[in-house]
């Protein structure tokens, strides 16, 4: 891959009393140009990676389970009846992996460790391959925005079909597999990480299996839910970017930083508007309902990006979002 930094612009962000210049560069990656500014990359020390606040006392055992100890998602949806039934959840199963993987940390608590290698082999076996990439399918349907969760907004969902693929579960997983080969050494584990990592670089176009795009203006979407048109969801988006900064810290090569400046420069130029002044934020900008819970999600990722990356302005937006908050 070559890449190459193209020409530069000047963008300016305001909200609320805060406002900064910054330098917006494109890039050029594989025939396609991206947005990309150049940002500081912190490298934390572990302990201070997102995903390490796991503790004995409070980590949930008690879940429905396979014969190996793999979480199971109970789906029940009236409206898909022939669907209902036990599955493998990506989202889910990385939460107990990488929990299982933090304990073992910090315990060397060798139970831990086996765990956490059952879920590595589960993640390895329910994956689909496509161009080169390895995804992780969900294959049960999904609505997007039932009223359950907007009251007084109207009647309005999405139904994404299965088996589909999400950023959010991709970044995640590559989380969890980056920290095992740097815990292990074993090469298998870094070989799933990097078939992981390019899906990261498979954009939208018409193929069954994507996570990513890039929009009208080259900036560089991670997708919770792929879609056409697409929803751009916030927490997703973020919990997919830091999938990257493990990537990145695990491999210090070219692509993993471009990619990652990439997804930065879009949060940065979009997050205004996931605003609502004085409200809970957009939980997506397609239909821009506000979310109380996710809310507070974003208000704690973008904490964590801002330990990344120590740019002030993922910090301002954090402490506006704060003030918006319901009392």
């Amino acid at each position: 891959m070559k890449y190459v930094i193209l020409f530069s612009v000047v963008i300016f962000i305001s909200c609320k009393g805060y406002k900064e210049e910054y330098s917006c560069a494109t890039i050029n990656i594989d025939n396609n140009v991206l947005c990309s500014d150049e940002f500081n990359i912190n490298e934390l020390e572990y302990e201070n990676l997102v995903y390490t606040n796991f503790s004995e006392i409070t980590f949930d055992t008690n879940y429905t389970c396979d014969i190996n100890g793999i979480i199971l998602y109970n789906y029940s949806n009236s409206d898909f009846e022939e669907y209902n039934g036990l599955y493998y959840h990506p989202g889910q199963m990385f939460g107990k992996a990488i929990g299982n993987l933090d304990l073992y940390v910090k315990t060397g608590n060798a139970i831990y460790y086996s765990k956490v290698i059952k879920y590595a082999n589960k993640f390895i076996e329910i994956s689909d391959f496509s161009r080169d990439a390895m995804y992780f399918p969900y294959k049960f349907p999904f609505k997007l925005h039932e009223t359950v969760y907007y009251p007084g907004y109207p009647n309005i969902f999405d139904v994404i079909e299965p088996p589909w693929y999400s950023a959010m579960a991709q970044g995640q997983i590559l989380s969890f597999f980056c920290r095992l080969y740097l815990i292990t050494e074993e090469y298998m584990y870094l070989d799933f990480a990097n078939k992981i990592y390019y899906s990261f670089q498979n954009f939208d176009n018409n193929k069954d299996s994507w996570t990513v795009l890039i929009d009208q203006d080259g900036y560089y979407w991670l997708e919770e839910y792929p879609a056409d048109p697409a929803d751009h969801v916030l927490n997703g988006f973020m919990f997919s970017l830091l999938g990257l900064y493990d990537y990145y810290l695990m491999t210090k090569n070219e692509s993993s930083k471009n990619y990652l400046m990439a997804s930065l420069t879009t949060l940065k130029k979009y997050l205004e508007q996931y605003r609502i002044v004085d409200n809970p934020s957009k939980y997506c900008l397609r239909h821009g309902f506000p979310h109380p819970n996710y809310h507070l999600i974003h208000m704690r990722y973008l904490d964590e990006i801002y330990k990344i990356t120590n740019d002030n302005y993922f910090l301002e937006y954090k402490i506006l979002f704060e003030k918006d908050s319901p009392p």
